[in-house]
């Protein structure tokens, strides 16, 4: 998932309209603690050292909601009462141990409780000699593309299949899943998986069954994962929350989850002196948000003397790219123009559609990545474009093309060169990247080979140029055209 969308994913969170949420929880006299604690409808992430309380918490609430089998039961460890308020559906109810959210109209397949014990508990499940005699009576759940896409940025593999067995009756207090997955022309299923690829993989398929306006409580779920399937985890929740409008409850001991909650949505479990305390951390400072700042993109071409033209790009990797085209193939043009960077195709498209270019002598032309090239994608900016337009010479954009230039063996050679690495230091600096999202595989590669985003640009295009040099003229000569010529036409290349 790319780091822009997680971004919108996380907002969407904390700005949504939920319908059933728990609203506050009213602790009387439970490990020294009496008081009201208020939770955040979208995710309350519950965090503390251990032996603080939070298991005891977290176990409370889902006793509340009317969860109570033994696993939940085990981890208790309150003597005295808590209490909660129950928003649904616009109205407000009154919940406890004996007044469940379930006996109190909550459908119970509302509610999803997730506990790191289950990574355990699952891998063990496995470790029995009839497993494909388990699992020939029920239903195939084959994981679609985008799902496959999705497990393997979180799992950080290279999964073609993935396939889900759900055993319904089981006996056990949990729901067991059975994976069968493919990569590199090997399968092999859940008895062969390590704890932590065996729990993502549960985590992802559970996460991705969730119903709409549920509550969802899920326990310490960093347990057996890395940092980066931390971060990937996290923004699938966000986007399972935002999507579905699905309250959240979490606990952590995680550094890097709580780092991405905001302050408002964290409860902090204390205990001194064998009392317990709940408290929300500090803020920290925030800087206010710039609203109203436009980007004067007019009145900055009517003042700048300097060039006879702007051109906008897509992106900023667009825009460096297009700079070392210029910069190396026409030096002469590439003084005489702005290359400024937007947020998207349709950022161009929108400027292009009004014909302002009749009225000043600066030229004004929208440059596209090539992923918009296909028939498709043109004959719709044909329609609104009064103003020129051509397409960078790549078949995508430019980080997906950096990316595949990286990855064919002959053309990572020579960038590996090019960049005076050595082929050991290189892989081991690309493999952990190939599951990346590619705006933030570039960002990531960057960082890793010690080079600023232009010098990075540059050097790749001293290197992919040598093997598009037809592409590159006939770019070269359609952007001089348009950039240069008297009347302004829509065309494209």
């Amino acid at each position: 998932m790319r780091s822009a969308k997680a971004k919108d994913y996380w907002e969407k969170v904390y700005s949504g309209q939920y319908t059933i949420f728990i609203d506050s929880l009213t602790f009387k006299d439970c490990n020294g603690f009496s008081g009201d604690v208020k939770l955040e409808p979208g995710i309350t992430v519950i965090c503390g050292l251990n032996g603080v309380g939070k298991s005891s918490v977290i176990s409370s609430i889902a006793k509340l909601l009317g969860i109570a089998d033994d696993s939940v039961i085990r981890k208790s460890k309150f003597h005295g009462e808590i209490k909660a308020q129950l928003k649904m559906n616009g109205n407000t109810f009154q919940i406890s141990e004996e007044s469940t959210a379930i006996e109190n109209g909550l459908d119970s397949e509302l509610i999803q409780y997730i506990d790191s014990d289950l990574a355990i508990d699952c891998i063990k499940y496995w470790e029995q000699e009839n497993i494909e005699e388990l699992i020939a009576s029920e239903e195939e759940y084959n994981f679609k593309s985008k799902q496959i896409e999705a497990v393997n940025q979180i799992v950080g593999k290279d999964y073609s299949e993935c396939i889900a067995y759900v055993i319904e009756d089981s006996g056990q207090s949990f729901t067991p899943v059975y994976f069968k997955v493919k990569t590199d022309n090997v399968e092999y299923g859940s008895q062969e998986m390590g704890i932590g690829e065996h729990f993502l993989l549960y985590l992802y398929y559970i996460l991705s069954q969730v119903k709409e306006n549920s509550i969802l409580i899920i326990e310490e779920p960093e347990s057996y994962i890395s940092i980066h399937s931390q971060k990937k985890l996290l923004n699938y929740i966000a986007k399972i929350i935002s999507e579905r409008k699905v309250s959240v409850i979490l606990t952590t001991h995680s550094p890097f989850t709580l780092s991405q909650i905001r302050p408002d949505n964290i409860r902090m479990i204390t205990n001194r002196f064998g009392k317990m305390q709940i408290d929300i951390p500090n803020k920290s400072d925030v800087a206010d948000k710039l609203l109203g700042m436009e980007y004067k993109i007019y009145e900055k071409i009517i003042n700048n003397e300097n060039k006879i033209a702007t051109l906008f790009v897509e992106d900023c990797a667009a825009r460096l790219f297009l700079a070392s085209v210029l910069r190396n193939e026409a030096s002469e043009l590439y003084n005489k123009v702005d290359i400024v960077s937007l947020n998207g195709e349709s950022d161009i498209t929108t400027i292009l559609k009004f014909d302002v270019g009749k009225y000043m002598s600066h030229t004004i032309v929208g440059v596209y990545d090539g992923d918009m090239l296909p028939k498709e994608s043109s004959e719709k900016i044909d329609k609104k474009a009064k103003l020129p337009y051509c397409f960078l010479p790549i078949d995508e954009c430019v980080e997906i093309e950096m990316k595949k230039f990286v990855n064919a063996e002959q053309t990572s050679m020579d960038l590996q060169k090019e960049l005076n690495i050595d082929a050991t230091s290189f892989n081991a600096i690309i493999e952990p990247l190939n599951y990346e999202d590619h705006h933030d595989w570039f960002l990531e590669f960057c960082n890793r080979v010690q080079k600023k985003q232009d010098e990075m640009i540059n050097t790749f295009y001293n290197v992919w140029s040598q093997y598009n040099k037809e592409k590159i003229n006939n770019f070269v000569s359609e952007i001089q055209k348009k950039v240069l010529k008297e009347s302004i036409v829509p065309t494209k290349v």
